[in-house]
């Protein structure tokens, strides 16, 4: 009991200092209980603002889709159809020129079109397929003759290249054993591409007034491939995409043995001067 009192008797007579001593352990003690609850509310408060600065980022972009985007892209699309069908007809107008066929035969397959024409007579039909069998060598002769060839017999021409039979390649088509329809729009379609090809040579070298070899921006032509393997640019070979026969013109539904035509390479050179 005397301790007791004489603790007490020392708490009044020091009760200054301890509650100095009080008041400085009440706001660490504070701090340490109640700076738990702060720190959690901070962090939850700190996450929802980010959260919602980065849904508020994706509202700024023009490239949301939203409920007007559909009908939008639809008529941006409508009118870049349009644009590329004017374009292909543009370069069609360009192109045309060059896709001829004999005299003799062009008006049939003209209105034909590449497929089998309904309610002809095949003796027609037939009849059409010799006549352009008897005038093909003369058109791949015309073809040939496009990128004025240098002839060493009279020394005429400009563009020194293999002869027409090499370069040009013809199909060994004869009236004894004619092609059959499809065979002769595959050939054709081979040769329209050949011509626009050495129309840009002749027109290239027209383009400097060219009057002979050693005028000539373009030279000489090694080798034209079309439709074949050899034909194929390095993309597609890595692909490992494979030609594919042509569909064929028959009735019955037969295909053809050419392949299509692939992409085609134009092997032009510097060259010395022919003999």
């Amino acid at each position: 009991m005397d301790q007791v009192k004489e603790l007490l008797r020392q708490c009044v007579k020091y009760r200054f200092w301890i509650a100095v001593g009080l008041s400085l352990l009440l706001p660490v003690i504070g701090y340490f209980v109640g700076s738990g609850s702060i720190i959690e509310a901070t962090t939850k408060q700190e996450a929802a603002i980010k959260a919602a600065d980065t849904d508020i980022k994706k509202y700024t972009t023009a490239n949301l889709p939203n409920n007007q985007y559909q009908p939008i892209v639809a008529e941006k699309k409508e009118v870049l159809a349009k644009d590329v069908d004017a374009t292909w007809r543009k370069l069609f107008a360009v192109q045309e020129p060059l896709l001829r066929w004999p005299e003799q035969v062009e008006p049939e397959f003209r209105k034909w079109g590449r497929k089998w024409p309904v309610d002809v007579d095949r003796g027609q039909i037939q009849k059409a397929i010799i006549d352009y069998t008897i005038d093909y060598p003369n058109f791949v002769s015309n073809v040939y003759k496009t990128f004025k060839p240098f002839n060493p017999e009279d020394g005429k021409g400009i563009v020194a290249a293999p002869d027409e039979k090499m370069l040009i390649m013809p199909a060994p088509f004869t009236v004894e054993a004619p092609p059959e329809l499809g065979a002769v729009w595959a050939e054709q379609e081979r040769l329209w591409v050949m011509t626009a090809l050495l129309d840009v040579v002749a027109k290239a070298n027209d383009s400097v007034g060219a009057k002979d070899w050693d005028s000539a921006i373009i030279k000489q032509i090694n080798a034209i491939e079309v439709g074949t393997q050899t034909a194929q640019d390095q993309k597609s070979l890595a692909k490992g995409v494979a030609l594919v026969e042509a569909r064929s013109c028959h009735p019955m539904g037969l295909r053809l043995t050419r392949p299509p035509r692939p992409r085609l390479p134009l092997v032009v050179k510097e060259a010395r001067p022919p003999p």
